[in-house]
C-alpha cells in the first residue's frame, strides 16, 4: 500500500470516528432532553394535585345564608362557582357541587361551570 493510500484511509477512518462521535453526543442531548421533559412533567402533576385539594376543598363550602340574611353574599357563591370551574378546567375529575349552588347562581344571574 502506498502513503497516499495509507494516508487516505487514515483519513477516511478519522473522519467514520467524528461522524460516530457526533451520532453518540446527538443521542445524549436527546436523552437528557427527555429525562428533563419527563421529570419537570412529573413535577407538574403534584403541584397539579396539590391545586386539586386545595380547589375541592373550596368548591364544596356551603353558600347556605347566614340565620338572618335571606340569601348568601354574591361574593361568596361567585367564588364557590369559580373555585368549581377551576377544579373542574384543571381537569381534576367530577365534583359534586352542593344542591343550593345553582339556585344561588340562577339568584345573582352567575353562569355556573
Amino acid at each position: 500500500m502506498t502513503e497516499e493510500a495509507k494516508a487516505a484511509s487514515n483519513k477516511s477512518d478519522r473522519e467514520l470516528k467524528s461522524v460516530k462521535l457526533a451520532i453518540l453526543l446527538f443521542i445524549v442531548a436527546v436523552l437528557l432532553v427527555v429525562a428533563g421533559t419527563a421529570y419537570s412533567v412529573y413535577s407538574s402533576s403534584s403541584q397539579v394535585n396539590a391545586s386539586c385539594g386545595f380547589w375541592k376543598a373550596l368548591a364544596a363550602v356551603p353558600v347556605t345564608p347566614p340565620p338572618p340574611a335571606k340569601a348568601p353574599s354574591r361574593l361568596g357563591v361567585t367564588i364557590v362557582i369559580e373555585a368549581l370551574r377551576t377544579y373542574k378546567g384543571e381537569g381534576c375529575g367530577p365534583l359534586k357541587s352542593a344542591s343550593d349552588l345553582a339556585k344561588w347562581a340562577d339568584y345573582y344571574h352567575l353562569k355556573m361551570p
